[in-house]
């Protein structure tokens, strides 16, 4: 029997050239495709409660801005 499909969602984004190179030599050392990589980091990264409405402090920009301060090598 087949696996289910979970991740069923997309969104779409744009990088700078030099973001998707970077994104590329990150993901290739960890032996992943870039929309993997990109992936594991929103998951391992947001705590979904910041971008729905439910964040305490009532500031997911700050939040999110926090987070991609975060992301390795020269994404951000």
């Amino acid at each position: 029997m087949p696996k289910p499909i979970e991740n069923t969602e997309r969104i779409s984004t744009f990088v700078t050239p030099e973001q998707l190179s970077e994104l590329k030599i990150q993901a290739k050392s960890k032996g992943m495709t870039v929309s993997g990589f990109i992936r594991m980091l929103i998951i391992d990264g947001i705590d979904i409660s910041m971008v729905s409405g439910n964040n305490p402090t009532g500031d997911s920009a700050k939040s999110v801005d926090e987070l991609f301060a975060q992301l390795p090598g020269k994404l951000y």
